[in-house]
């Protein structure tokens, strides 16, 4: 194995694959990349056997072949040297040099058939979506989706098809981000999947690629993404999704409207002196105002009131803060609404003038 490789091309495979290589494994394999090598270039891919990432770099190959190397060391190492072409060589045994202008290094590796077997798809299958709509899909649902949880269907968000609308849920069963959207893609028929959150936030950094779409293929128990030169892999998630239609309230006859930057910096400074467990908020609601308050029970207490547009009955209510505020990070409107109805009951979050996404969130109990 002989080549000659650019380093910036290089580091960029390699970062790929930092967030797919997992940080505690009881396969050691599983640090290592997969470094295939033909007459165009370097395949690189890395595994944590659920989510599987697989790039193509163009090389100036010499001879051919295939190690595995240990994927922290091996980024450490391209990462530091001179932004150059890198030299590669493998000797007799699993050891490769890489050399670039005066830096050289010697890097033991593993045998490449001890590295798992990649998931296997079929290029025709697949079919194209617009990237910056998957993208908003992502950003406006991965932070209601839970990093563990006993219900194993939840740690990821549902996907769903139907006819021309395409729509995207997550949920951690205190909160739930819904967006739709009416979209022409090649799926004629109804399909649901509910995609890892693994697997979204290694999309969420394919989408901030230069490519206009995404193929998109749903095989057996994999999704698989293409890129440009790149593939990622996901195991989709089996069991059944909680049913989130029933979750989402009617629009209430009482809401209010209320500035999004106003709101973001308020509950902000109110929320520094919340409850460092529960980040509970008072919400006050009155004629064209709402009052913000919390209280620690060692540190003090804090209070602000703000204009909004309301017109109804007094209400008090109280939310976790950090909800609030993933949500209104996800909206990018100006005018932010949100229904009120029962005190302990979910209430709706939206940006307003748009119907296609919507956050609920549940309410706390408040003195």
């Amino acid at each position: 194995m002989k080549l000659k490789v650019s380093r910036n091309q290089l580091l960029n495979a390699l970062q790929r694959c930092q967030g797919i290589i997992p940080t505690r494994g009881t396969m050691p394999i599983l640090s290592y990349v997969l470094l295939q090598i033909d007459k165009t270039g370097i395949h690189l891919s890395a595994t944590d056997l659920d989510v599987t990432i697989s790039s193509f770099t163009n090389a100036e190959v010499e001879e051919t072949g295939e190690i595995t190397l240990l994927a922290r060391k091996l980024f450490e190492i391209v990462r530091e040297m001179p932004e150059d072409e890198i030299h590669i060589t493998k000797q007799e045994s699993e050891q490769i040099t890489l050399v670039c202008k005066g830096a050289s290094f010697a890097l033991m590796g593993l045998p490449a058939e001890d590295f798992p077997a990649l998931p296997h798809y079929k290029e025709q299958d697949f079919f194209a979506l617009d990237k910056q709509l998957l993208a908003e899909m992502i950003r406006k649902t991965l932070f209601a989706v839970p990093s563990v949880e006993t219900r194993y269907s939840m740690t990821g968000a549902l996907l769903e098809f139907d006819g021309q609308t395409i729509s995207m849920v997550g949920t951690d069963g205190h909160r739930l981000a819904y967006f739709t959207q009416t979209q022409a893609h090649e799926v004629k028929q109804k399909l649901s999947f509910i995609l890892p959150k693994k697997v979204l936030s290694e999309l969420k950094k394919l989408t901030e690629d230069a490519s206009e779409t995404i193929n998109i293929s749903f095989q057996e128990k994999h999704a698989i993404f293409s890129i440009e030169n790149v593939v990622l892999m996901g195991r989709l998630l089996e069991g059944g999704f909680p049913n989130y239609k029933q979750v989402i309230p009617q629009p209430a006859p009482s809401h209010v409207l209320i500035n999004r930057e106003l709101l973001i910096h308020a509950l902000r400074r109110v929320s520094i002196l919340s409850d460092e467990k529960s980040h509970s908020v008072r919400f006050e609601l009155k004629e064209d105002a709402l009052a913000l308050s919390s209280q620690d029970s060692e540190f003090g207490d804090a209070h602000e009131e703000l204009p909004v547009k309301y017109h109804g009955p007094s209400v008090v209510i109280g939310f976790n803060a950090t909800y609030v505020l993933d949500t209104l990070s996800a909206i990018d409107e100006v005018q932010v609404r949100f229904d009120v109805s029962e005190t302990l009951g979910p209430c709706l979050f939206r940006p307003e003038g748009r119907e296609d996404y919507l956050c609920v969130i549940m309410p706390m109990k408040v003195d």
